[in-house]
């Protein structure tokens, strides 16, 4: 079945709704697996809930891969696309655009005070609010735009 991420709960998990508007269920596992954040649309393998949760929540996903939408902006001129219900949603921009957009925000937020402003990968991250291994892995994917510099000091010089 066809289903869209709607929110990511504290705890990992995500809740989804299907074509119906009946809530889907997807642990924490496939969450991480598939790198959610919400908005996404799956195609989904999906069976009855636990029987004592299915009144609330009638299934649970036990397999799910993002589904190749057209990017939105080729769908049409204001970045929004249809969603599963008709609702229109604004399309998310993909973590590797979202570190770009705020690397070259910070670095030219910068030029005017220091210019050898570096950024770890954990602020990065924390200002981002995502992984920092995804962060050290589009820094290490990346064709040359940034400078990088590893190195190491005694706090109490």
């Amino acid at each position: 079945m066809q289903i869209m991420v709607e929110d990511i709960s504290l705890a990992g998990s995500a809740f989804a709704s299907n074509e119906e508007g009946d809530t889907v269920f997807l642990n924490k596992r496939l969450v991480e697996r598939l790198a959610l954040e919400g908005g996404e649309i799956l195609m989904a393998q999906c069976i009855p809930n636990y029987e004592d949760k299915r009144d609330a929540i009638p299934w649970r996903c036990i397999r799910a891969a993002v589904l190749n939408v057209a990017p939105a902006s080729s769908i049409n001129p204001d970045s929004q696309r249809i969603g599963i219900r008709g609702d229109l949603v604004t399309a998310k921009p993909s973590i590797d655009d979202r570190i770009h957009d705020y690397m070259r925000k910070e670095a030219e937020e910068s030029e005017s005070l220091d210019a050898d402003h570096f950024i770890t990968a954990g602020e990065v991250a924390d200002a981002l609010s995502i992984n920092v291994d995804d962060v050290i892995n589009y820094f290490d994917s990346d064709g040359g735009n940034y400078e990088i510099l590893r190195c190491y000091r005694f706090k109490w010089l």
